[in-house]
């Protein structure tokens, strides 16, 4: 479950329902190719931190400022040994009283980059950003390739400067609105950032999902229509910025119940269509199992490992974290992954041999985990739902059979069963270990036997998630428990979602 404040009322009778969709514009490889310096810079304060992963601060800081530290409780010292602890960059020097400063941030990149602009966030804490800043881009040959002086008005800035292939940029900071004080910088994106809201939105999708049984490894959705009344997303226009969408852009989606912010999901760029004669168009995102989709995995063999050890080997590359339910990382697997097979499905086959399902999270976190009962984390009652349809029993199955055969060793071609009788489920996994091969055809036999099934459609609390269990209220008052396992979140100016489930 998303972490939300003990006052969060997602089914309040009368609901304030807001969506925000923003779309990182940027290049992709420019923070991991990227280093920063700074001429000066306060004590506790990092500059390395403009170009994490984090653009969140921890907190309101003091920066002992003329007139900038409140006595109302809520600021706070920053601390240079305390780990974890997020501030952004602030300059050394406070600017002099004209209001004016001469601190400036370097960032240096080992491959060109190439954007049409910056998007800058400052302090959005404690809502301080300078007046004035100065950009200049600079070749390989130390060349100017882009330079613009510009006034800040708000704590988030786009900057709309096209550059290409600079590998040096300048960030000097002139001027603060108010004299005695530091200029700070929360993050830069090298790009645009693109945010879209109520009213430049006609409707946002979302689906996520995964399968206890672990028959498939879908990938979280999100698909949004927006005004394109400028025609920037039309690939005629030469003026739109087709030229600068690429894969591996980020899109980050909230949902806003009674104004609290709810993450509903990091995403990647996939696609955008022009709709409508061009006056509105469709992007559509997903996460980071669309991306092992497109590259296979090779390096298969025959030698039993660990589950946390197949896993690492497939995933060489890429920048996920794999987290592990219970003692699942050291599940005995043979990862025996076919020739030509997607790193996707190798992953969705090595859960499966290990007894789990497997899902993104919405941070980007990659879960092996088994779909079972835990802590009830909400509920759905009947205020909440639409109607009662949508619960259902699965067809039975009486019998799994399993086959193992194995491309890397001859003697390795078996079929075993679990359970008897006609209805037969027929599932072929090479990477289940010999000492395994009954546990997992009885496991698989369990899951498929989880009958009760749910897909109802309610008014949508956006903070649950995948692997929550959740009470699902249906026609005769039995309020059971079951675990999620799909979210369809619609927003069209109200908010509702067809929630799936199993009965545990």
């Amino acid at each position: 479950m998303q972490k939300v404040s003990s006052g969060f009322t997602p089914f309040s009778a009368v609901r304030d329902i807001g969506m925000l969709v923003r779309f990182y514009l940027v290049d992709p490889s420019a923070k991991k190719n990227g280093t920063v310096s700074a001429s000066d810079s306060a004590p506790g304060t990092k500059a390395s931190e403009t170009i994490s992963e984090n653009e969140t601060i921890s907190g309101k800081f003091a920066g002992l400022e003329l007139n900038r530290w409140m006595l109302d409780g809520t600021i706070d010292i920053p601390n240079d040994g305390f780990e974890g602890q997020q501030t952004g960059w602030w300059s050394g020097e406070v600017s002099d009283e004209n209001a004016e400063l001469d601190s400036t941030i370097t960032f240096e990149f080992s491959a060109p980059v190439s954007t049409v602009g910056w998007a800058l966030l400052f302090d959005d804490k404690i809502q301080q950003y300078p007046a004035q800043i100065t950009l200049t881009a600079y070749g390989s040959d130390n060349a100017v390739i882009a330079a613009a002086t510009k006034a800040i008005t708000q704590v988030r800035q786009n900057i709309s400067l096209p550059a290409a292939n600079y590998t040096r940029l300048t960030l000097q900071l002139d001027k603060t609105y108010l004299p005695k004080t530091r200029a700070r910088l929360q993050q830069i994106d090298f790009g645009l950032t693109e945010t879209y809201e109520n009213d430049s939105l006609a409707n946002v999708q979302i689906v996520e999902e995964a399968s206890v049984s672990c028959d498939a490894f879908p990938s979280r959705q999100i698909s949004f229509t927006f005004d394109n009344a400028d025609h920037r997303y039309n690939i005629l226009n030469p003026d739109g910025i087709f030229a600068v969408i690429q894969e591996g852009q980020k899109l980050l989606a909230k949902c806003i119940v009674n104004g609290e912010n709810v993450d509903v999901g990091e995403f990647f760029f996939t696609s955008v269509t022009a709709t409508n004669s061009g006056v509105t168009a469709q992007l559509v995102g997903n996460d980071m199992a669309a991306a092992l989709e497109r590259a296979t995995y090779e390096s298969g063999s025959a030698t039993a490992c660990e589950l946390q050890a197949a896993v690492a080997a497939v995933l060489t590359g890429y920048d996920i974290t794999v987290i592990y339910g219970g003692n699942v990382a050291e599940r005995t697997v043979v990862p025996a992954i076919p020739r030509k097979t997607t790193r996707r499905e190798a992953i969705r086959l090595l859960a499966q041999a290990a007894m789990c399902s497997v899902w993104f999270d919405r941070a980007g976190n990659l879960h092996i985990a088994e779909l079972s009962s835990g802590t009830v984390r909400g509920a759905i009652t009947p205020d909440e739902l639409y109607d009662y349809d949508g619960v259902s029993i699965a067809e039975a199955v009486d019998c799994v059979e399993l086959h193992i055969k194995s491309d890397y060793s001859d003697s390795v071609d078996e079929t075993v069963t679990a359970g008897s009788g006609k209805n037969i489920k027929s599932i072929n996994n090479p990477c289940v270990a010999p000492a395994n091969y009954q546990s997992v055809a009885a496991w698989l036999l369990a899951q498929y036997n989880r009958r009760k099934i749910y897909s109802v459609k309610n008014r949508c609390n956006p903070a649950l998630e995948t692997g929550d269990t959740i009470k699902i209220s249906d026609a005769f008052g039995q309020n059971e428990s079951a675990v999620q396992t799909g979210l369809a979140l619609t927003f069209d100016g109200g908010l509702y979602a067809i929630t799936k489930g199993v009965g545990v």
